[in-house]
């Protein structure tokens, strides 16, 4: 983005995008307005940070910096991508005490995942007329994130060794609870296009998308013995 004009409404001083303001009495606020050419839509980004301030905030430290997403408890910071979508979930362990087959608190997350992010060019969920336009490892909470335009895409999650994909979490509704995806009894078989590690999302700009989530097992192995019985007759 190329610098075109700034205005503030409380004066202050602008330089080397920071803004000082001498005071601010509770209660009320301030305007700082920067015009600018934006160079590279798809890298469009804002982030704006409290940086300094003189006596006790009770909910942010100041200067201490900023988490992405923007899911932190504090309030001295924000994050604007206006032209950007947030696709975010888990890669879940299913091997725990809790309800088996299940998206539940017992789940274990499951790090270095690798997860891709597909175009759909047609929105039918199915990535074979896409192409691969990013991909990130989950950290070491199971999760990840991706920042993308509006469009239709699909999330890919490639099975880490040892571990087949046996359910799928899509789009959870946070003011009802209610949910989308793979709700059906899970399948153990594993194949290439069973659908358990494909999420297809539509992103509207501005827009967060959440709970994105893989569920995934180790099989359980059976093993044992093969014994050969030989019966001898002697006279």
């Amino acid at each position: 983005m190329t610098l075109g004009s700034v205005t503030s409404s409380a004066g202050g001083a602008y330089a080397s995008s920071s803004w000082t303001i001498a005071s601010l009495a509770g209660g009320d606020s301030e305007t700082l307005t920067i015009t600018g050419t934006v160079n590279d839509p798809l890298l469009l980004t804002n982030i704006a940070e409290v940086t300094a301030a003189t006596g006790r905030d009770v909910d942010s430290t100041p200067g201490n910096g900023y988490s992405t997403p923007e899911t932190e408890g504090e309030d001295d910071w924000a994050i604007v991508r206006p032209n950007m979508g947030l696709i975010t979930g888990k890669v879940l362990d299913d091997r725990d005490g809790f309800t088996p087959d299940t998206f539940d608190a017992g789940d274990d997350p499951i790090s270095d995942v690798r997860i891709e992010l597909w175009s759909d060019l047609d929105g039918n969920g199915d990535l074979s007329d896409g192409a691969l336009v990013d991909w990130i490892d989950t950290d070491s909470t199971g999760v990840y994130n991706f920042y993308a335009p509006a469009g239709d895409y699909v999330v890919v999650e490639i099975d880490p060794v040892g571990y087949i994909s046996i359910r799928d979490l899509e789009s959870m509704d946070p003011a009802t609870g209610a949910i989308t995806g793979d709700t059906t009894a899970p399948s153990y078989i594993q194949t290439a296009d069973n659908g358990y590690n494909e999420i297809p999302v539509t992103v509207v700009a501005g827009e967060e998308y959440y709970e994105n989530n893989f569920l995934d097992l180790e099989p359980w192995v059976i093993s044992g013995y093969v014994t050969t019985m030989i019966l001898v007759t002697v006279y």
